[in-house]
């Protein structure tokens, strides 16, 4: 259980009451929430991923010092295969593990992920290609943090929609995003 409070004689007094109540111990300050670190410094709070983001890569990626710049090539279309899946589970299990990374710290990747994910019941060698561009390019921002500061607390919502532009595709794509103290707190893409 993770208890946040910004007054600690308050997270002092609840963790009293948890302690008396149920066999448990405080651990004190948690530097891991579910595979994400946290750091507090003077200026905010920092939120990153890079351990959970290794573990992936030494799991599904074999070229170990290779990066890349970009994400995706968003000029490539993606067909869906009609020729023998390739390796769908583990594809399944990449799709997931990355998922997990953007719902938590990386909203930056959401766009090729969803694209990638409409392939997972029949990947062909080609999605495995642009996957695994998207785990080069993970390495290379292996160490991309949230970093939230003491700014006013004001939301901020953007959203951007792109009309149907490619014939082989009928459906439109949207997103948005909310920014609170100048860091994505909830987005959302979807066609």
């Amino acid at each position: 259980m993770l208890i946040l409070d910004s007054n600690d004689h308050m997270i002092k007094s609840i963790t009293k009451i948890l302690v008396n109540k149920f066999d448990m111990k405080d651990i004190s300050v948690a530097d891991v929430i579910l595979g994400i670190k946290t750091s507090k410094r003077s200026n905010g709070l920092i939120l990153f991923q890079s351990d959970y983001i290794e573990k992936i890569l030494k799991k599904f990626s074999k070229d170990n010092n290779i990066i890349v710049k970009t994400q995706i090539n968003t000029s490539v279309y993606m067909y869906k295969n009609k020729g023998k899946e390739i390796n769908q589970l583990e594809y399944s299990w990449i799709i997931s593990n990355i998922i997990y990374v953007i719902n938590c710290t990386r909203s930056n990747i959401a766009y090729s992920i969803t694209k990638l994910s409409k392939f997972t019941s029949k990947p062909s060698m080609d999605h495995w290609k642009i996957i695994k561009r998207v785990l080069k390019y993970l390495r290379y921002t292996l160490n991309y943090e949230l970093h939230y500061i003491d700014y006013p607390t004001v939301i901020e919502r953007y959203s951007d929609a792109k009309l149907i532009s490619d014939t082989k595709d009928s459906k439109s794509t949207s997103g948005y995003v909310f920014i609170l103290g100048g860091i994505d707190v909830a987005w959302k893409h979807s066609k």
